[in-house]
């Protein structure tokens, strides 16, 4: 059985948020910075077979050092779905 780790760390604020502070539009290297955090989030998951399926930026978490974290991972479906077992940490 695999098992996939789910950490629920409280995050500063949501890519939606962080939108919304920034009327005028994010800095470029902002930009740049959270997409490469979220394809590197999106490879790990897809080469375990993980799919999001809910996408959207209210579940892309961000700290307050800039680091993005997926979120928000409740119509998740695995490739083989008996396989896998969810584990929750609360840190």
């Amino acid at each position: 059985m695999k098992d996939v780790d789910v950490n629920l760390n409280r995050q500063h604020t949501d890519l939606c948020q962080y939108m919304d502070k920034h009327p005028g539009g994010l800095h470029p290297d902002n930009v740049k910075l959270f997409l490469y955090q979220l394809l590197r989030g999106l490879s790990y998951i897809h080469q375990r077979y993980i799919l999001h399926r809910d996408l959207k930026p209210q579940n892309l978490l961000i700290s307050d050092t800039g680091e993005l974290k997926l979120a928000d991972f409740g119509e998740w479906a695995g490739n083989r779905c008996s396989d896998v077992s969810l584990n929750v940490c609360k840190n």
